[in-house]
């Protein structure tokens, strides 16, 4: 009841000096002063917040009091923007951020998509995912060219044996065409051919010399053409009564002591002979001895 008088009281007070003052709030009667309701107790981008017997402001999110402190009081103190892209790590890896009044976002760089789909996100969250642009469009770098993807990009290579003439940019079909790469410059190994095929190449070794994987023909950067022993091969290579001698790559005839070879063969047509050479007993040069009758006994033998 003493509550309502006083109402009552001040109601009458107030009709009866009309003229001469006014109403108070409640707020002012109960709790003092409220701040709060001069919207420039606080500087721009900032709240207010009404205490029993004063008042802070705080900057919103996204800016900062240029005092630094999150609650002031006072004039002079303004709420920045802040600029998440410097004072924080808010954007995930292969993106770039970009910062606005009181926020910012994050948009994936170019070649590269975000997890969630859109075109722009905040936060860390969403990563930045590379965009397979080979699979997406197959005809990409055309029908003779081969697309290889990269991290957000990708080239336009020849196929394996083939070169394009100009420099290609990445992320640009290929211009112009290939053309055959000649790999027998310095390719194979000693004592070996190369032959240059389209797109390819392959390795032979010379004759005499055999490749060390066994296989005639070959590109194998570590088989190597070892000389081949033909002597080892065939110890009758070069026929009766005759020595072969192995040479790099070849084989060389020759015929024991007392023998030479016949003229009628060769070594190049394989039919390499070798016959006993005929000692003629020279009697008038000779005196009568032993060695005469030993020498046309051979003789007579050798004629036998």
């Amino acid at each position: 009841m003493w509550g309502f008088w006083l109402l009552l009281f001040w109601g009458f007070s107030g009709m009866y000096r009309w003229g001469m003052t006014t109403l108070p709030t409640l707020g002012q009667t109960l709790g003092g002063v409220n701040e709060c309701q001069d919207t420039t107790t606080c500087p721009a981008y900032a709240t207010c917040t009404d205490t029993t017997d004063s008042y802070y402001c705080t900057c919103k999110r996204g800016f900062l009091s240029s005092n630094g402190q999150t609650n002031f009081q006072g004039p002079g103190v303004e709420c920045q923007d802040e600029d998440e892209c410097v004072t924080r790590d808010v954007c995930p890896e292969h993106a770039t951020c970009h910062n606005t009044l009181g926020s910012y976002y994050c948009t994936c760089n170019s070649g590269l998509e975000s997890s969630g789909g859109g075109p722009m996100f905040q936060g860390l969250d969403e990563s930045c995912e590379d965009v397979d642009e080979c699979s997406r469009n197959s005809t990409l770098c055309g029908p003779t060219f081969i697309c290889i993807n990269t991290l957000g990009s990708y080239s336009c290579s020849c196929p394996a044996g083939f070169s394009l003439p100009t420099f290609q940019i990445l992320g640009h079909p290929a211009d112009g065409n290939c053309t055959d790469i000649d790999e027998c410059d310095d390719t194979c190994p000693l004592n070996s051919s190369c032959t240059n095929t389209i797109g390819s190449y392959f390795c032979t070794c010379h004759p005499g010399f055999a490749s060390s994987n066994g296989q005639l023909n070959f590109k194998d950067l570590e088989v190597t053409c070892e000389d081949i022993d033909e002597c080892t091969q065939d110890p009758l290579q070069c026929g009766l009564n005759s020595v072969c001698t192995n040479v790099p790559g070849s084989y060389i005839c020759g015929c024991l002591p007392d023998f030479q070879m016949d003229p009628e063969g060769s070594q190049g047509y394989g039919n390499f002979n070798c016959k006993r050479i005929l000692f003629k007993c020279k009697e008038d040069l000779i005196l009568q001895s032993e060695q005469i009758q030993q020498c046309q006994a051979v003789q007579g033998r050798d004629l036998g």
